[in-house]
Parts: C-alpha cells; structure tokens; sequence
C-alpha cells in the first residue's frame, strides 16, 4: 500500500455540456486545456462524469467516449473513476429487464473511457426525475406499496447484473454514500445493499461531504467501506448535522450546505480522514470532487490543491487539528 504522502490525487475533468435538452462533448480546445492543466499540476488521474442514458445526447455516446480517451492519452492521463447516471430498480414485483439493459449498456460506454470504478447513486428509481425531490418522491411511493427491504432486493439483484458485466471490463461499480439526500444511501441502509450484492467488484464512493452534511464522521464511512472502497468524492463543508437537516426523512440537498469546498475550508477534520485512510489501507487515487481552488485559472488552483493535500498530510500527525476551534 502506497504511503500516505504517495497516493495518487485525482480531480474533476469536465467532457460534457448539458443547455437542458440535451448532452453534448466540451469543445476539445477545452477539454485539452483542462488535460494540460492537470498534466502540469504533476496528475496522471482525473475523474469524469455525464455519460448516460438518461437524456438525450448530441453525439455517439461510444464514439463520445473513446474521443475523450484519446484526448486525455495525449497527457499523459486515466480516468480513476466515471461518475454516471443510472436506473437502479423499478418498483418491485415490476419488469426489471429495462432497468438491467441500461446498466449493461451504461458498462460498455463507460468501459471506453477506460475508468478503474463507475460510480452512481444507489436509490434512483427508474423513470424521468427532474429534481432530487422527485427521485424521493417517487421512492417513498414505491415503499409504501412494498418496503424498504423490498426495494434492497430489487436493487440487489439488478446492481448485481451491473457488478458482473463490468468485471469484464476490469471495473469495479462504486456506490455513492449521500446521507439523506436519496434513497439506499445513508448508513443503515447503502451497507445492506453492498452487503446483497455480494459482488467483489461492488462497493463504495465515499462523499465526505456527504457524511458530514449530517453529521457522520467520514471516518465512520471509511471503516464500513474498508477494503471495498473504490473511489473517493473528498470536499469540505461547513454543515453540522441536525442543525443543517433537523427534519426526519429524505432531504433536497442544498448548495449552501453541501459546499464543495477543497479540503481544510471547511470544518471537516482532514487529520482523521488521513489516518483513516492508512487505517483501511486504501491504495488511491484519491479523488477530489472539485475543479481547483476557488478565484484562479485551473492549472494554478490544481497547482495549490495539490500543494495544500500534501500539507494537510504533514498536518495530520498526532496532536495537531486540522479545523477551527
């Protein structure tokens, strides 16, 4: 296992445009001047999302991603992890033959790009959902015609469909962890699902944003993922818990409270996340769920993001915080 200091980073490099009615790639201008950015920020990983089958595209979503692949070889670059969207489950007792084509279908497109892990939400009923509010919606509708466990199973047997056609692509499928913000994703319930699966391949994104917008400790995450955590959305924020969400049930997540922001702006406490890390003995990369740093061009915020980890790795050694007191 690479030391702490020796892991690999990874950050978000935006392929794909959305105008609201459809999918289209970013010029490739754009997108090599984002790969001679993070190439020049010393990264050989980036992460990358938007290639689905949930709405429109103006392009071949294969050909799509087999370009991207090509521009991010020409620095030198892999994908550590593609961040999709996808159908998990239709109402139990229902047909989830559909449900199960677009995973495979999602697994090859993806597989172009070459990622080590796809990552998804794990609670989105099938269906258009134009809003976070909706996916819940329409999950408590489904559970209170069946129930919770209902649903797990469901999901499990269709992820599982997913697990095994990506391992032909040597990929592993992680689960994003997103609290109360959707469905299947909090700490009771995200663990039974993987637990379901049972699929060596299948595991976890930890969102330490997500964590800590209710108030769990991302370390908490860290041990219930262990040797099943695939990938990693590290970013910080200012929320506390009950005084973020005091209201009992699934959440619209908010801007104002699932921040964004690089490591150490906000009140997260990165010394543990780091011992936690070493902890459960996770190889990397480690992958941030931001662009940057706020108010600079890309290459000089990857250049100070990059720089500020590191510190922040030598910050946490025993007896120093990391957080405001």
């Amino acid at each position: 296992m690479p030391g702490t200091n020796e892991r690999d980073l990874a950050f978000l490099l935006d392929v794909i445009d959305w105008d609201g009615t459809a999918l289209s790639l970013k010029p490739d201008s754009e997108i090599r001047a984002q790969c001679k950015a993070h190439a020049d920020a010393g990264l050989t990983w980036v992460m990358t999302g938007g290639l689905h089958f949930e709405e429109p595209a103006t392009f071949d979503l294969v050909e799509g991603a087999r370009h991207i692949c090509r521009l991010l070889d020409e620095y030198g670059l892999r994908t550590a992890s593609h961040h999709t969207i996808v159908p998990v489950f239709a109402a139990p007792g229902e047909d989830q033959s559909a449900v199960q084509d677009v995973m495979r279908r999602v697994v090859a497109v993806c597989a172009e790009l070459g990622p080590r892990s796809l990552v998804f939400h794990p609670g989105r009923p099938a269906g258009r959902h134009e809003s976070g509010a909706g996916i819940n919606a329409t999950y408590e509708r489904i559970v209170a015609a069946s129930s919770v466990d209902a649903v797990i199973d469901v999901a499990r047997a269709n992820v599982r469909v997913m697990g095994r056609a990506a391992v032909e692509h040597d990929m592993f499928i992680a689960l994003e962890n997103l609290g109360r913000f959707e469905p299947l994703a909090d700490l009771d319930t995200l663990p039974r699902l993987v637990d379901a699966i049972d699929e060596p391949n299948v595991g976890y994104c930890i969102d330490s944003g997500h964590a800590h917008a209710f108030g769990t400790p991302v370390t908490e995450w860290l041990d219930v993922a262990g040797a099943r955590l695939f990938e990693t959305h590290f970013h910080d924020n200012h929320a506390g818990g009950k005084t973020a969400y005091p209201q009992e049930g699934l959440v619209e997540s908010a801007p104002s409270v699932d921040e964004h922001l690089p490591p150490g702006f906000g009140t997260i406490d990165w010394r543990d996340v780091i011992q936690g890390l070493d902890r459960i003995a996770f190889a990397g990369p480690v992958g941030f769920e931001l662009s940057g740093w706020p108010g600079m061009p890309l290459g000089e915020g990857l250049a100070h993001a990059v720089a500020w980890w590191r510190t922040l790795i030598r910050m946490g050694s025993p007896g120093q915080r990391l957080t405001k007191q």
